[in-house]
């Protein structure tokens, strides 16, 4: 399945290997919480997204909230979209 320009760049934006140019934009664009964290763990650190589901513990609950694999794939999404915007401003 082919991805969208906006979210191309964005994948390929997180793929450089310099990993303070990738800091910096995640830290100039304006991401959720929860963006930030599934994009660093999922783009950096290699987590799948299933493992980044079943591993959140700090999502407002004193344990673990709820969180289904759709919810981390479309926070997923809404951060990369924001990262494309931000890259095609450039």
């Amino acid at each position: 399945m082919k991805r969208k320009p906006i979210l191309q760049s964005a994948h390929e934006a997180m793929q450089n290997p310099n990993k303070k140019a990738v800091y910096k934009i995640l830290d100039s664009v304006n991401l959720t919480l929860q963006e930030r964290e599934v994009i660093i763990k999922n783009c950096l650190e290699g987590l799948t997204l299933e493992e980044i589901c079943n591993n959140f513990d700090n999502w407002g609950a004193e344990k673990k909230s709820i969180c289904s694999y759709p919810q981390v794939v479309r926070i997923k999404r809404y951060g990369m979209r924001k990262i494309g915007a931000f890259l095609a401003k450039k």
